[in-house]
């Protein structure tokens, strides 16, 4: 006797399926740039960014935000003068946010919540030898949200690069019921992107009582210029 599957295995395996992801990303990267060119963006704190990139003597360097900000990233960059390369999730849902990285010329490294991933530092400290620079969403994949984990704070610590952080907001959107609360910004809009450079370099022999105090500096960091932007936007802080 032969089994067919059922209707809701059919969808599931449909859901699962790479041509499902690629379309699924390419419809979201679509709408996400149609927002991007539909809103009036305010930036703020820029001109250092781009006065930094144009040091093309000088190494690359992490560049972090919130998860829940995640979705307007690769047009937060723009055309630059050094690409992008962000860290992504291995699970196949992280692999959809790789794919609207890729469509936006945003390079991918993946990284695993289990194992040490040796690969994925490697690569990571050559793209900041190349001049490379690295975007982390540092509260990723699984959460807490807006708890950064110490992880990418160890690499910028060997690769001896300077870090900075960058907050966005809208005036109009709707948050997903995520671990994260992800922030869909809406078309025909009003939006903020600000940066700061954070820490020049962290010492390569820092002890592990002073990467927890970087660590905790940075989140505040982070924390502030996100509050910061939501209220240019008119909402209120986390």
């Amino acid at each position: 006797m032969l089994f067919k599957k059922s209707p809701i295995r059919h969808v599931k395996d449909f859901m699962r399926s790479d041509r499902t992801h690629t379309l699924i990303s390419w419809i979201l990267h679509k709408y996400l740039a149609f927002v991007f060119y539909t809103t009036r963006w305010e930036k703020v704190g820029f001109e250092v960014c781009d006065a930094r990139l144009a040091d093309m003597s000088k190494k690359g360097f992490f560049i972090s935000l919130w998860h829940s900000r995640v979705a307007m990233m690769p047009f937060i960059w723009g055309n630059r003068e050094r690409d992008l390369t962000i860290l992504n999730s291995a699970h196949r849902d992280g692999q959809i946010v790789s794919k609207i990285m890729q469509l936006s010329g945003v390079g991918s490294i993946n990284v695993t919540s289990k194992g040490n991933n040796l690969s994925a530092a490697r690569n990571v400290m050559r793209a900041i030898q190349e001049g490379k620079c690295v975007g982390v969403t540092p509260d990723g994949p699984r959460g807490p949200a807006r708890e950064m984990k110490l992880l990418p704070l160890e690499w910028a610590r060997v690769c001896q690069c300077e870090l900075a952080v960058i907050g966005y907001s809208v005036k109009y959107r709707f948050t997903l019921g995520t671990w994260d609360k992800l922030i869909i910004p809406l078309p025909f809009n009003r939006g903020v992107f600000i940066w700061k450079e954070v820490f020049h370099s962290l010492p390569k022999d820092a002890s592990a009582a002073d990467m927890e105090t970087y660590r905790a500096q940075y989140e505040a960091a982070l924390d502030a210029l996100t509050d910061e932007a939501d209220r240019r936007m008119g909402h209120a802080s986390k």
